[in-house]
């Protein structure tokens, strides 16, 4: 479920307080990115309890209902489409998840009101209304409801974030969160504070969801691996945290060598900078990001070189300027084109 993408954006954030943090040494970091994916599958295996979990407080309200003093022949009589889903059933009686949740120690059911507000979301939705009236009542009615309950209802939810934010500061980041401007060149750091200030007091001031960031990417795999359950078990179709042993591997290796080689990388990429695009111009991030990528270049063989220059792009898309990933790509090409003169890297 932790594929390279997310390591990588897990790492990118990891190193990016490194530098900006003074209570981070290479130990600590690497610790940190640890407690990061585990969070992260964490949260993956979180959204997927939550759909048993809502059907179970649907089936106490009807409950609830029944005991009304004057009671509707709805209540008495109530629709039970939604209580009998058979994908919530077959979630419900997964082992994995069972012993997930009592390990984890995580519940939905300490934000009742958040779940209370999720449901009538739900119940009140023209997808539900449909669900509930339709003529087709097998598995896989069950299951589509569900999938397109979770993608345009609950995985958007503003109050969802809210919970998120609050909950752990592993499923929101500042680097969840993009901050962008326009200007005609790369501003100093003062000026940028000063317009997201102006900004801000006048109300025009809109944070913007980063589409490619982490958590996004675990409501993407939750989707996913809802419409890969079958009727017979849930199980299967979960994700484990690591594809493989090599995935777990790159994630140590990204973080360790990047701040081990720090020096080593800068060099490389300082020598292909124009003279437009001073080392003390280039921000942070994108600095951030071009180490990475060379550093994954030098000590990832199994991961081709174009294949790498391609991954660092889409992540300056997501947490750069609109004018850094062409930046980050003609000198990741420059980077690369001087490691295989000099053999210090033979893929293609």
């Amino acid at each position: 479920m932790i594929n390279r993408a997310l390591i990588r954006t897990r790492a990118l954030q990891v190193l990016y307080a490194y530098h900006h943090r003074d209570d981070l040494d290479l130990k600590r970091a690497e610790e940190e990115l640890t407690i990061s994916l585990s969070k992260t599958y964490d949260l993956y295996l979180h959204f997927l309890n939550l759909i048993p979990e809502l059907t179970h407080l649907h089936c106490e309200l009807l409950e609830q209902r029944k005991k009304r003093l004057l009671p509707t022949e709805e209540d008495l009589k109530p629709n039970m489409r939604l209580a009998e889903n058979r994908l919530t059933k077959v979630i419900d009686n997964s082992v994995l998840l069972a012993e997930w949740a009592e390990n984890s120690g995580l519940s939905w059911w300490e934000n009742r009101e958040l779940m209370r507000l999720l449901l009538d979301k739900i119940m009140t939705s023209e997808l539900y209304l449909n669900y509930r009236n339709a003529e087709a009542t097998g598995f896989m009615a069950d299951r589509t409801f569900w999938a397109e309950a979770f993608k345009t209802l609950i995985a958007n939810d503003e109050d969802l974030a809210e919970y998120l934010e609050s909950k752990s500061i592993y499923w929101y980041s500042e680097l969840n969160c993009l901050e962008k401007i326009e200007c005609e060149e790369m501003p100093e750091w003062e000026a940028i504070e000063t317009q997201i200030d102006q900004a801000k007091n006048e109300g025009n001031y809109q944070g913007v969801p980063n589409a490619g960031g982490a958590v996004q990417i675990v409501k993407d795999f939750v989707e996913k691996t809802i419409k890969r359950i079958t009727s017979k078990t849930a199980d299967k179709a979960f994700m484990p945290m690591f594809r493989d042993e090599e995935d777990r591997t790159f994630a140590r290796t990204l973080v360790h060598m990047t701040l081990l080689e720090h020096d080593r990388w800068q060099k490389l990429i300082r020598a292909h900078l124009s003279e437009s695009w001073e080392a003390e111009r280039v921000a942070d991030v994108d600095m951030l990001i071009m180490e990475m990528a060379v550093c994954e270049m030098v000590h990832c063989p199994d991961i081709a070189t174009g294949v790498t220059i391609n991954e660092y792009i889409e992540l300056a898309k997501s947490y750069s300027t609109p004018k850094s990933h062409p930046f980050i790509n003609g000198v990741l090409d420059a980077v690369a084109q001087e490691l295989k003169q000099t053999g210090t890297i033979l893929k293609v």
